[in-house]
């Protein structure tokens, strides 16, 4: 979809925008990212974002130091809402993650 971003807000987040999320191998490409040379040697957590309308976002996040997906991340879905205004995307963003619902002021 587009180039992957990478934004720290306070973590290190790498972030990609992807088209169909409850489809896609989080853990897979989250564990491959996670442990990237260009992210050695602390590694990155990993943020996959697929946007929907009405700014909103839904966001799914490999996390380092639990080494799987979480349900949800503060510090990601903050990246992630920063990485959305890059598509137009306003403040307040409305975020979807598997932890429930939110929304970030960006």
């Amino acid at each position: 979809m587009d180039a992957d971003l990478f934004i720290n807000t306070g973590s290190p987040h790498h972030l990609r925008f992807v088209e169909d999320i409850k489809n896609y191998p989080v853990f897979e490409e989250g564990k491959k990212i996670r442990t990237s040379p260009d992210y050695a040697p602390h590694g990155t957590n990993v943020n996959f974002i697929q946007l929907l309308p009405k700014n909103t976002i839904f966001v799914r996040t490999y996390e380092r130091g639990v080494e799987a997906e979480t349900y949800s991340c503060g510090t990601g879905v903050t990246a992630a809402a920063l990485a959305a205004s890059v598509h137009g995307y306003i403040s307040p963003v409305y975020v979807k993650v598997r932890g429930g619902e939110l929304s970030v002021g960006i």
